[in-house]
């Protein structure tokens, strides 16, 4: 009983205007969050643009079809994905996006990376970081002498036994530094009030890699700081690299 009536009498010391603040100064924080996110980013990313000297298009709604490929750029049960603040640009033969990548369905807010080249041609495939459980579209593909991969990812694919002579030990390997290097771009993003936000509304998603053809995407498991998307773009190029030197390898075989 003392421990009941210590509590009921801190309550009754409690100015009564604390108690609104305490219930609905979150719901507020969340609703300015949401208000102001899009003109923030929105700045963040033409400045970065001007930097890099890529072009900035506020939302570009052809995308959808131009990387319909992608399983991570599709319709989910009829909820549409969008793609925010895209930057775009073209140089020796490779094209390249950037933007921020949001989906209705699991609601998720992510920046990715996405570069197209006609020297890439490789099985679809989709690396994902491995949590709890997905709903898988395609066949997984599971490396029984690799458990330390298998336990970070998750592989799918529609061609088995391609993915698995593609995904070599040293393939692997890279993809295991890759999410290590992922991780330390998105913690560039110093902005904790963001962070916050982005987690109380559930809007983390999962690191992601996927490849079709003569395309590849980066999707990191949130947005970050414009600011820290050169490293972004030299991980996404190496990777399509080394995917390129895993094509003519097999090719010549």
């Amino acid at each position: 009983m003392d421990a009941v009536d210590l509590i009921f009498g801190f309550v009754e010391k409690v100015p009564g205007w604390i108690w609104p603040v305490v219930l609905f100064g979150p719901l507020l924080a969340m609703l300015v969050f949401q208000l102001t996110l899009g003109v923030r980013r929105r700045s963040m990313w033409q400045r970065t643009a001007i930097l890099l000297g890529y072009a900035h298009h506020d939302e570009d709604t052809s995308l959808a079809n131009t990387f319909n490929s992608l399983v991570s750029f599709m319709d989910v049960d009829g909820f549409e994905t969008r793609s925010l603040d895209v930057l775009s640009n073209e140089a020796d033969g490779v094209q390249t996006w950037l933007l921020d990548h949001a989906s209705r369905k699991p609601r998720k807010l992510r920046t990715a990376c996405v570069m197209r080249t006609h020297e890439l041609q490789i099985p679809h495939f989709r690396l994902l970081r491995s949590r709890n459980a997905l709903r898988l579209q395609e066949e997984q593909v599971v490396f029984q002498d690799d458990p330390d991969f298998d336990r970070m990812f998750v592989l799918t694919t529609d061609n088995p036994v391609a993915t698995k002579r593609l995904f070599d030990a040293l393939l692997r390997q890279h993809f295991l530094r890759m999410y290590h290097r992922s991780r330390e771009i998105e913690r560039s993003n110093t902005d904790w009030f963001s962070v916050l936000m982005l987690r109380l509304s559930n809007a983390i998603g999962r690191f992601e890699v996927e490849a079709a053809g003569d395309t590849l995407s980066v999707h990191l498991s949130r947005i970050i700081n414009p600011r820290a998307v050169p490293d972004l773009l030299a991980l996404t190029a190496e990777t399509l690299q080394i995917l390129k030197g895993k094509h003519r390898e097999i090719s010549q075989q």
